[in-house]
C-alpha cells in the first residue's frame, strides 16, 4: 500500500532549501536551492558545469540524500519512500557507473535492484525495440546512445 496522499494541487515535486556537500570539497554542490514543480508542469535545469544540477536530481530522485532542507515527490519523501518513489518517479542521468555495458544488461541490473519481477510488462514490452534500431538497441553498448536516450 502507497503512501501518496497527492492531489491535483500537490506539487509535482518541491524542494526547499536543499544543500547538498561532498567530502573534501570546500563548496557545496547545491547550495540553499528552492523550487517547485506544479502537475503537468514541464521544468528544466540548465546551468554551467559544477552548478549541481545533477546532484539536485539524484536528491530529488532519492538517488544521493540531501544534507540539509527538503524534497517532495507527490508529497513523498524520496528519503524514506523510496519504494512509492520508485513507483512514480523515473530518471535516466546523462552519465551512469556502469561502464560499457548493454542497454539490456543495464535494463536488468535496474531491475534487480527495484525488484521488479514481471520484467516483461516493464520497459520491454512498451517499446518496439525493431522500430527503433533493425538490430535490437538492448544489445548495443550503452555509450551508443545519446545522452538524451
Amino acid at each position: 500500500m502507497t503512501k501518496n496522499t497527492a492531489t491535483t494541487t500537490t506539487p509535482a515535486v518541491e524542494v526547499t532549501h536543499l544543500l547538498k556537500r561532498y567530502r573534501g570539497k570546500p563548496d557545496p554542490a547545491v547550495d540553499d536551492i528552492s523550487l517547485t514543480v506544479a502537475a503537468g508542469e514541464i521544468f528544466g535545469i540548465i546551468g554551467p558545469n559544477g552548478a549541481g544540477k545533477t546532484s539536485t536530481v539524484e536528491c530529488i530522485a532519492g538517488l544521493r540524500d540531501p544534507d540539509m532542507g527538503t524534497v517532495k515527490v507527490l508529497g513523498l519523501d524520496p528519503r524514506t519512500d523510496k519504494d512509492e518513489i520508485h513507483q512514480v518517479l523515473g530518471v535516466q542521468l546523462q552519465e551512469s557507473q556502469f561502464g560499457e555495458v548493454s542497454i539490456k544488461t543495464h535494463l536488468q541490473h535496474i531491475y534487480d535492484k527495484l525488484g521488479v519481477r514481471d520484467r516483461a510488462s516493464a520497459v520491454g514490452r512498451r517499446v518496439r525495440w525493431r522500430d527503433v534500431w533493425p538490430a535490437g538497441p538492448v544489445r548495443r553498448p550503452q555509450g551508443c546512445c545519446g545522452a538524451g536516450q
